[in-house]
């Protein structure tokens, strides 16, 4: 069980990279907010998810 839902927050987390990466494509305009800081957090955002689709592969769980 633990396994899926780090498959779907992992989906869920580099979705919202992509889009924060990508705003004109989705018509969004973040103009109050720094290009370079929303960048920033996308990438964070996708290295998350990938380690959140990676934690469910192996099933590496800490107790």
């Amino acid at each position: 069980m633990k396994s899926i839902i780090d498959y779907g927050m992992g989906i869920l987390w580099i979705a919202m990279g992509i889009f924060l990466l990508m705003p004109t494509k989705f018509s969004v305009n973040f103009k109050n907010y720094d290009n370079a800081l929303m960048k920033s957090f996308a990438g964070i955002c996708l290295l998350y998810g990938g380690f959140r689709i990676y934690r469910g592969y192996k099933k590496a769980y800490y107790k």
